[in-house]
């Protein structure tokens, strides 16, 4: 029986998850410790998949310190693949033995960090690294996670921000981990550690303008004249052009339509994700929307918007006047 559990074990670390910025993050952290920062590159080996083997990974977390206090050894997307390799037969248990060996001895100058997708499967291979290694999950949040997510972080940067500059900021630039990071440190650094407002987002966050005539699309769907009108005359007032809202309106009628025949398809929910090319909040959105209308509401909607186009192209009106009009006879007709 392979003996795992002896010795006393320096920390090691084994990171996992689905978000590449986060991993990246944990890992540039667990650098900062070569010191000093000048000698990071002669004291970084960094290893990657079918280039590994067991050998070259001892070679590489044996090798002392170059004038450095510690040598960091990453070590990406080869536990697993070793995992898998190993077995019931007796060479191959001879190679886990040579590894937890290796891993109980190993230079208390080294940090080893072993980097995957996902944890490994059950065995004594997960069993040391669960006892023995810290484990950092690095998954980013979801939809219903995310805002807390940003507030989180920004409590860790010290950052100061208003929940509705955390929901516009959420909602302009979505899921994306390493793009929200930038955009809290970029906002901090125009308020000057002053708390962030809302409209501080509006005015720095590139995709805010684009979030905001969503916005006015789900108002118009969801029958809130009010906030559909005002916030309409605000992306005007920022520069926005009537025809970005009437070709957002008009694909979001041409998604609804066409959730509505699938719907009567008795497709899978899985494909509605393939055939809308929708995922994750947005689908969400676009399903619970088709229960809003009837197909002959959605029919009056779509030639509403025709007409409204042609009147921007024929006529000189006032575009402001030209979104009120399309707003207050979409909602007469729905």
């Amino acid at each position: 029986m392979l003996n795992i559990f002896r010795g006393n074990w320096k920390l090691k670390y084994f990171i996992y998850g689905d978000d590449e910025f986060l991993v990246k993050e944990k890992i540039n952290s667990i650098k900062r410790q070569i010191e000093p920062s000048e000698l990071l590159d002669s004291n970084l080996s960094d290893l990657e998949g079918k280039e590994i083997s067991l050998d070259l990974l001892i070679a590489n977390a044996t090798a002392v310190p170059f004038l450095s206090n510690r040598r960091v050894v990453i070590v990406r997307y080869w536990l697993g693949q070793f995992q898998r390799h190993v077995g019931s037969a007796k060479v191959k248990n001879l190679e886990l033995q040579k590894l937890v060996d290796f891993l109980e001895n190993m230079p208390e100058s080294t940090d080893l960090v072993f980097v995957e997708n996902e944890l490994l499967r059950r065995s004594n291979l997960s069993t040391l690294v669960n006892e023995k290694f810290e484990v950092f999950k690095c998954n980013g949040p979801n939809y219903s996670s995310l805002f807390q997510w940003i507030q989180d972080r920004a409590n860790s940067y010290k950052i100061l921000i208003e929940p509705s500059a955390i929901k516009l900021l959420g909602d302009s630039i979505g899921l994306n981990t390493r793009l929200l990071v930038n955009e809290l440190h970029k906002l901090n650094i125009y308020c000057r550690d002053q708390k962030i407002t809302k409209f501080d987002v509006e005015l720095l966050v590139p995709s805010s303008k684009e979030s905001n005539i969503f916005q006015i699309i789900d108002s118009i769907l969801e029958r809130n004249l009010n906030l559909a009108i005002s916030k309409s005359h605000m992306i005007l007032d920022q520069g926005a052009d009537i025809g970005l809202i009437l070709f957002m309106l008009a694909r979001q009628i041409r998604l609804i339509t066409l959730t509505k025949y699938l719907k009567k398809k008795n497709i899978s929910n899985s494909q509605y994700s393939n055939r809308l090319g929708l995922h994750g909040y947005a689908l969400e959105k676009t399903m619970k929307q088709e229960l809003l209308f009837s197909e002959s509401q959605l029919d009056k909607i779509q030639s509403k918007i025709l007409e409204i186009e042609i009147l921007v192209k024929s006529s000189n009106l006032n575009q402001r006047l030209l979104t009120d009009r399309l707003i207050s006879e979409i909602f007469e007709l729905i």
